[in-house]
């Protein structure tokens, strides 16, 4: 049995690592540890940090390790090498036993892996014994990295699956990157996938289909889609959509026209208000691209109006303030019928965001989304905490509907917002893509999901 160190476990601990040093000590590693790490202060504060985990057997505590999610500030710099991903990881540390049972570092590697898919761990060069047994549960050499008393050690990392990114942005609409750049970065990443989801344009698809093949990435072509129910803002995001499809190219013309309508309003209020921004200046942003309040506030940084994109959005562009201007969105039955006959599977995204002030009625929407044919939520974001992430993966286990989730990466329109692992604590695994490959290649009809006497659920556009 794994449980949590307690204090009552301090005394039998230090007698294990005392055991383990010696057993260090006779198969040629005696630097590893000397003679007194770890030392017992530093246990103390692991155990005040509820980082420190026991193996107990018959009411006997046989060995220890720490565990805990997050940076390893000692993995920051890897030397010879490079890590496999940069996606939120667990790390091993200080695993030490009695010796007197089995399998110990399987059984914390079985434990944190249930905790999260994605481990490092380290030893030392001449800990033979412990490279063989790490090597043994699946992890890779990575490099190395040097200890913060300076002390050298091979790094290895596990991968249980790779992590895939569902929702990001390209320069073609609100992003900073080139579909080319956010591919190749999602490469760098370890990403076994990246959805291209440009607001209201698939203008990226192509450049992010080509550079996939050159860098080995799977591109999976995408839509993000404004729509509007109860007067709230909900955003629909379209994966494996055929971005040749006229329908959905008419959709998107007309909704381009309303941005482009939008952004000219929004000007003239800020104009109005005294702040000195052009349409020329909106167009020095990028032809072509699609562009969104994001944009605008960006624009207002530029000319020295706001510090940040965030305080810019906060002081001129969202609700309520001087720069905002509504546009006429269309209905979620709308979208998801269009996405529909372009071949996309469809997504509620970012849940969270629908109704701020009420997260009843934006999961009450997100229902009703549902219920009309959407095939999927997100129960995977970056600003996700735990409440969301138990509200929505309910849903999904309730609707028996497919799971997506990303990062809704921008480039440094989001400070501190990451490709692939959000603001580091985001991991969409790639089974969630896996599943929507193998519901498509069953459905006739996206959105019905079959089963063996007819359809389980389908969307209201379809034949039942």
């Amino acid at each position: 049995m794994i449980r949590k160190a307690q204090t009552g476990d301090l005394s039998r601990m230090m007698e294990i690592y005392q055991i383990a040093r010696q057993f260090m000590d006779e198969t040629g590693n005696p630097t590893q540890w000397g003679k007194n790490y770890p030392p017992e202060e530093l246990i103390r504060e692991e155990l005040a940090d509820g980082r420190m985990y026991v193996i107990e057997e018959d009411g006997e505590v046989h060995a220890v390790f720490y565990f805990f999610i997050g940076p390893d500030e000692t993995y920051q710099v890897i030397q010879d090498g490079a890590w496999l991903s940069d996606a939120p990881y667990g790390t091993i540390h200080q695993v030490a036993s009695d010796g007197k049972v089995r399998g110990v570092l399987h059984q914390a590697v079985e434990f944190a892996s249930s905790m999260i898919p994605h481990l490092r761990i380290d030893t030392h060069q001449d800990n033979y014994v412990m490279q063989k047994a790490i090597e043994k549960e699946g992890f890779r050499r990575c490099g190395i990295i040097y200890t913060r008393e300076n002390s050298e050690r091979i790094v290895y990392e596990k991968l249980a699956e790779r992590p895939v990114d569902l929702h990001v942005h390209t320069c073609c609409s609100d992003g900073t990157l080139t579909p080319d750049e956010l591919v190749a970065l999602a490469k760098k990443k370890g990403l076994a996938a990246i959805a291209i989801t440009d607001h209201d344009t698939v203008s990226g698809v192509s450049e992010a289909l080509e550079a996939g093949k050159q860098y080995g990435i799977q591109v999976v072509p995408g839509i993000e889609m404004s729509t509007v129910m109860d007067g709230k803002d909900v955003h629909l995001v379209g994966l494996f959509v055929k971005p040749e499809n006229e329908e959905l190219q008419a959709c998107l013309a007309d909704a381009r026209a309303k941005r482009e309508d939008r952004n000219r309003r929004s000007l003239k209020q800020l104009r109005e208000a005294g702040i000195a921004v052009t349409d020329e200046d909106l167009k020095e942003l990028g032809e072509g691209r699609v562009l969104t309040r994001g944009n605008l506030a960006e624009l207002l940084v530029k000319k020295g109006y706001a510090q940040s994109v965030k305080e810019a959005w906060n002081q001129y562009m969202k609700r309520g303030q001087v720069g905002y201007a509504s546009r006429k969105l269309p209905t979620p039955e709308e979208c998801i019928r269009v996405l529909h006959v372009a071949g996309a599977l469809v997504f509620v995204a970012h849940t969270n965001q629908i109704d701020k002030n009420d997260p009843e009625h934006g999961i009450a929407i997100c229902r009703r989304i549902l219920d009309m044919g959407a095939d999927g939520l997100e129960t995977e974001y970056c600003q996700f905490d735990d409440y969301w992430k138990d509200v929505t993966e309910k849903l999904a286990e309730e609707y028996g509907c497919l799971r997506s989730g990303g990062s809704d990466f921008h480039g440094t329109l989001k400070a501190g917002l990451e490709l692939g692992c959000g603001y580091g604590n985001l991991f969409v695994p790639e089974r969630f893509l896996r599943a929507m490959e193998t519901l498509q290649k069953q459905e006739e009809v996206p959105g019905c999901f079959p089963v063996e006497n007819g359809y389980q659920r389908y969307c209201q556009f379809c034949e039942k």
